[in-house]
């Protein structure tokens, strides 16, 4: 009888960890803008990435005589170790112990120069870690790379539209 219950109790353990591995995201706020057409920056854009990547506040215009010029790049590095050959014969990997950590970390860097002086620099990192059970194994890392690179992208808008008018008056200034 005793038996049973231990069962049972491994039974449920492992049923609810199952769908435990989610991504945690560090370095990030919830907060989203959604920039609007006319308040974007516009300038020459020096980026040869993914255009989804790039920050939404800015937009690339030859016609309007702007001397700005954005500089956006990122990295990302990848930390995901791989499994001790030992982990098989754990047994507490059957009720949702994670056999191990996978890890994205993405940065961004956006420079805004005008005149060949810069005027402002923009930083953003994020780091997305994920636990790896054997029931399931979550998000690969290319897409925790996409979900990191669009919150760089994101944070970056963010603090772009919190200093849009101070920008405005600085690239608009002769």
């Amino acid at each position: 009888m005793r038996i049973n219950r231990i069962l049972v109790l491994i039974a449920a353990l492992s049923l609810g960890m199952q769908g435990c591995s989610s991504t945690q995201v560090y370095g990030a706020s919830e907060k989203v803008v959604q920039p609007s057409i006319q308040n974007r920056l516009l300038g020459h854009i020096e980026y040869s990435g993914n255009a989804e990547y790039l920050p939404r506040m800015l937009a690339a215009d030859s016609d309007s005589g702007s001397k700005a010029v954005y500089r956006y790049s990122y990295t990302v590095s990848y930390e995901a170790p791989g499994e001790h050959p030992l982990t098989i014969f754990n047994p507490l990997l059957i009720v949702g112990m994670p056999k191990g950590t996978d890890a994205v970390v993405v940065a961004g860097v956006l420079e805004i120069v005008k005149d060949g002086t810069l005027l402002k620099r923009y930083e953003k990192s994020v780091v997305l870690k994920k636990d790896k059970t054997v029931f399931s194994e979550g998000e690969t890392l290319t897409e925790m790379r996409k979900k990191g690179l669009l919150l760089v992208r994101d944070q970056i808008d963010l603090q772009l539209v919190e200093d849009q008018q101070i920008l405005a008056k600085q690239l608009n200034t002769e």
